[in-house]
Protein backbone atom coordinates (compact mmCIF):
# COMPACT_ATOMS: atom_id res chain seq x y z
CA UNK A 1 0.00 0.00 0.00
CA UNK A 2 1.48 3.38 -0.99
CA UNK A 3 2.29 5.88 1.74
CA UNK A 4 -0.39 8.52 2.10
CA UNK A 5 -0.05 12.29 2.46
CA UNK A 6 -2.54 15.20 2.45
CA UNK A 7 -2.55 17.56 -0.53
CA UNK A 8 -1.36 21.16 -0.28
CA UNK A 9 1.42 20.26 2.15
CA UNK A 10 5.01 20.11 1.00
CA UNK A 11 6.28 16.54 0.74
CA UNK A 12 9.81 16.70 2.21
CA UNK A 13 12.59 14.14 2.45
CA UNK A 14 16.40 13.95 2.49
CA UNK A 15 18.76 12.05 0.19
CA UNK A 16 22.21 11.16 1.55
CA UNK A 17 24.79 11.09 -1.23
CA UNK A 18 27.59 8.59 -0.88
CA UNK A 19 29.12 9.58 -4.20
CA UNK A 20 31.31 12.66 -4.81
CA UNK A 21 29.42 15.93 -5.04
CA UNK A 22 30.10 16.28 -8.77
CA UNK A 23 28.09 13.14 -9.43
CA UNK A 24 25.05 14.57 -7.68
CA UNK A 25 24.96 18.07 -9.14
CA UNK A 26 21.91 17.29 -11.23
CA UNK A 27 19.73 15.62 -8.61
CA UNK A 28 16.07 16.19 -9.50
CA UNK A 29 12.66 15.39 -8.01
CA UNK A 30 9.54 14.88 -10.12
CA UNK A 31 6.07 13.69 -9.11
CA UNK A 32 3.94 12.19 -11.89
CA UNK A 33 0.24 11.41 -11.59
CA UNK A 34 -0.05 7.72 -12.51
CA UNK A 35 -1.85 7.03 -15.83
CA UNK A 36 -2.07 10.76 -16.56
CA UNK A 37 0.23 13.49 -17.88
CA UNK A 38 0.18 15.76 -14.82
CA UNK A 39 3.72 16.47 -13.53
CA UNK A 40 4.94 18.43 -10.50
CA UNK A 41 8.59 19.34 -10.21
CA UNK A 42 10.25 19.67 -6.83
CA UNK A 43 13.16 21.62 -5.39
CA UNK A 44 16.50 20.34 -4.13
CA UNK A 45 18.86 22.06 -1.69
CA UNK A 46 22.35 20.73 -1.02
CA UNK A 47 23.95 20.67 2.43
CA UNK A 48 27.44 19.63 3.45
CA UNK A 49 27.93 18.19 6.91
CA UNK A 50 31.31 16.87 8.06
CA UNK A 51 32.34 15.95 4.56
CA UNK A 52 29.04 14.26 3.74
CA UNK A 53 26.59 15.60 1.20
CA UNK A 54 22.86 15.66 1.93
CA UNK A 55 20.14 16.87 -0.39
CA UNK A 56 16.90 18.20 1.09
CA UNK A 57 14.09 17.61 -1.38
CA UNK A 58 10.58 18.96 -1.46
CA UNK A 59 7.62 18.87 -3.82
CA UNK A 60 4.12 20.31 -3.46
CA UNK A 61 1.29 18.27 -4.96
CA UNK A 62 -2.10 20.05 -4.93
CA UNK A 63 -4.11 17.31 -6.64
CA UNK A 64 -5.41 14.06 -5.16
CA UNK A 65 -4.46 10.72 -6.67
CA UNK A 66 -1.74 8.09 -6.96
CA UNK A 67 1.73 9.36 -7.86
CA UNK A 68 5.17 8.08 -8.74
CA UNK A 69 7.89 10.30 -7.25
CA UNK A 70 11.10 10.08 -9.27
CA UNK A 71 14.39 11.04 -7.63
CA UNK A 72 17.06 11.06 -10.30
CA UNK A 73 20.73 11.88 -10.73
CA UNK A 74 21.73 12.88 -14.23
CA UNK A 75 18.48 11.43 -15.53
CA UNK A 76 18.89 8.05 -13.81
CA UNK A 77 16.78 6.84 -10.89
CA UNK A 78 18.49 6.51 -7.53
CA UNK A 79 17.94 3.32 -5.55
CA UNK A 80 14.25 2.81 -4.73
CA UNK A 81 13.01 5.39 -7.23
CA UNK A 82 10.26 5.84 -8.27
CA UNK A 83 8.46 5.93 -4.91
CA UNK A 84 4.70 5.27 -4.99
CA UNK A 85 2.52 7.59 -2.88
CA UNK A 86 -1.11 8.55 -2.60
CA UNK A 87 -2.22 12.14 -2.12
CA UNK A 88 -5.37 12.41 0.00
CA UNK A 89 -7.88 15.26 0.49
CA UNK A 90 -6.54 18.02 2.72
CA UNK A 91 -7.65 17.79 6.38
CA UNK A 92 -10.52 20.09 7.36
CA UNK A 93 -10.62 20.24 11.16
CA UNK A 94 -13.48 22.75 11.06
CA UNK A 95 -15.70 19.97 9.68
CA UNK A 96 -15.16 17.61 12.61
CA UNK A 97 -18.27 17.38 14.82
CA UNK A 98 -17.72 16.49 18.49
CA UNK A 99 -20.78 15.85 20.64
CA UNK A 100 -22.09 13.91 23.62
CA UNK A 101 -22.60 14.11 27.39
CA UNK A 102 -18.99 13.15 28.09
CA UNK A 103 -17.91 16.65 27.07
CA UNK A 104 -19.51 18.03 30.23
CA UNK A 105 -18.35 15.47 32.78
CA UNK A 106 -20.20 13.49 35.41
CA UNK A 107 -19.63 11.45 38.54
CA UNK A 108 -16.58 9.51 39.67
CA UNK A 109 -16.83 5.86 38.60
CA UNK A 110 -19.56 6.41 35.98
CA UNK A 111 -18.66 5.83 32.33
CA UNK A 112 -18.99 8.83 30.05
CA UNK A 113 -18.97 8.92 26.24
CA UNK A 114 -18.79 11.36 23.37
CA UNK A 115 -18.51 10.96 19.61
CA UNK A 116 -16.18 12.44 17.00
CA UNK A 117 -17.67 12.59 13.50
CA UNK A 118 -15.04 13.10 10.78
CA UNK A 119 -17.11 12.12 7.73
CA UNK A 120 -16.61 15.52 6.07
CA UNK A 121 -13.14 16.29 7.42
CA UNK A 122 -10.92 14.87 4.67
CA UNK A 123 -7.92 12.71 5.49
CA UNK A 124 -6.27 12.70 8.91
CA UNK A 125 -6.15 11.20 12.37
CA UNK A 126 -7.95 11.95 15.60
CA UNK A 127 -5.79 12.64 18.63
CA UNK A 128 -7.01 13.43 22.14
CA UNK A 129 -5.08 15.10 24.95
CA UNK A 130 -6.34 15.35 28.51
CA UNK A 131 -5.16 17.85 31.09
CA UNK A 132 -6.10 17.26 34.71
CA UNK A 133 -5.51 15.13 37.79
CA UNK A 134 -2.84 12.54 37.01
CA UNK A 135 -4.49 9.16 36.50
CA UNK A 136 -7.90 10.66 37.04
CA UNK A 137 -9.27 10.47 33.51
CA UNK A 138 -8.02 8.29 30.66
CA UNK A 139 -9.87 8.09 27.35
CA UNK A 140 -10.25 5.01 25.13
CA UNK A 141 -11.30 5.30 21.49
CA UNK A 142 -12.90 2.89 19.03
CA UNK A 143 -14.72 3.16 15.73
CA UNK A 144 -18.50 3.31 15.63
CA UNK A 145 -20.01 0.00 14.54
CA UNK A 146 -21.94 1.65 11.69
CA UNK A 147 -19.25 4.01 10.35
CA UNK A 148 -15.47 3.88 10.33
CA UNK A 149 -15.47 7.68 10.09
CA UNK A 150 -17.03 8.15 13.53
CA UNK A 151 -14.98 7.61 16.69
CA UNK A 152 -16.54 6.82 20.05
CA UNK A 153 -14.53 8.09 23.03
CA UNK A 154 -15.13 6.61 26.49
CA UNK A 155 -13.76 7.30 29.94
CA UNK A 156 -14.54 6.43 33.55
CA UNK A 157 -13.12 9.15 35.84
CA UNK A 158 -11.18 8.02 38.91
CA UNK A 159 -10.90 11.36 40.71
CA UNK A 160 -13.09 14.46 40.98
CA UNK A 161 -11.85 17.75 39.61
CA UNK A 162 -11.63 19.94 36.57
CA UNK A 163 -10.30 18.42 33.34
CA UNK A 164 -9.64 19.80 29.87
CA UNK A 165 -10.07 17.62 26.77
CA UNK A 166 -8.29 18.72 23.59
CA UNK A 167 -9.41 17.23 20.26
CA UNK A 168 -7.09 17.42 17.24
CA UNK A 169 -7.60 16.44 13.61
CA UNK A 170 -4.39 15.93 11.62
CA UNK A 171 -2.56 17.87 14.33
CA UNK A 172 -4.97 20.82 14.20
CA UNK A 173 -7.51 21.74 16.89
CA UNK A 174 -11.12 21.11 15.88
CA UNK A 175 -13.87 23.69 16.31
CA UNK A 176 -14.80 24.41 19.95
CA UNK A 177 -11.78 22.50 21.30
CA UNK A 178 -10.71 22.39 24.13
CA UNK A 179 -13.65 21.22 26.24
CA UNK A 180 -13.93 21.80 29.99
CA UNK A 181 -15.07 18.74 31.95
CA UNK A 182 -16.17 18.72 35.58
CA UNK A 183 -16.06 15.46 37.55
CA UNK A 184 -17.83 15.22 40.92
CA UNK A 185 -18.05 12.60 43.63
CA UNK A 186 -21.19 10.47 43.85
CA UNK A 187 -24.48 12.09 44.92
CA UNK A 188 -24.00 10.99 48.53
CA UNK A 189 -20.57 12.58 48.60
CA UNK A 190 -18.66 9.32 48.68
CA UNK A 191 -15.52 8.93 46.62
CA UNK A 192 -11.83 9.86 46.50
CA UNK A 193 -10.68 13.35 47.32
CA UNK A 194 -8.91 15.66 44.91
CA UNK A 195 -5.23 15.00 44.56
CA UNK A 196 -2.53 17.63 45.05
CA UNK A 197 -2.53 20.47 42.54
CA UNK A 198 1.01 19.62 41.38
CA UNK A 199 -0.26 16.33 39.89
CA UNK A 200 -1.55 17.90 36.68
CA UNK A 201 -0.31 16.22 33.54
CA UNK A 202 -0.85 15.73 29.83
CA UNK A 203 -2.08 12.32 28.73
CA UNK A 204 -2.11 11.22 25.08
CA UNK A 205 -4.06 8.07 24.17
CA UNK A 206 -3.45 6.31 20.86
CA UNK A 207 -4.65 8.26 17.83
CA UNK A 208 -7.11 6.96 15.24
CA UNK A 209 -6.33 7.26 11.52
CA UNK A 210 -9.35 7.92 9.31
CA UNK A 211 -9.55 7.99 5.52
CA UNK A 212 -12.05 10.31 3.82
CA UNK A 213 -15.47 9.20 2.60
CA UNK A 214 -15.41 8.43 -1.13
Amino acid sequence: MPKQFPVNRSLKFTVAAGAPVAEWERLSVTAKLIHKQQIYRGKVEAEKNRGEQNFHCGVEIPQEGYYAVYVQCRGLDIQGSPFKIRMMPAPRPEKVVVSGPGLKGGLVGEKQTFSIDAREAGYGNIQLKVQGEKGGLSIDMHRHESSKHIIIAEYTPEYPGKYTIHVFWAGLAVADSPYSVSVRNSKNGEGPKNKASDSWSIQTPSSQLIEPVH
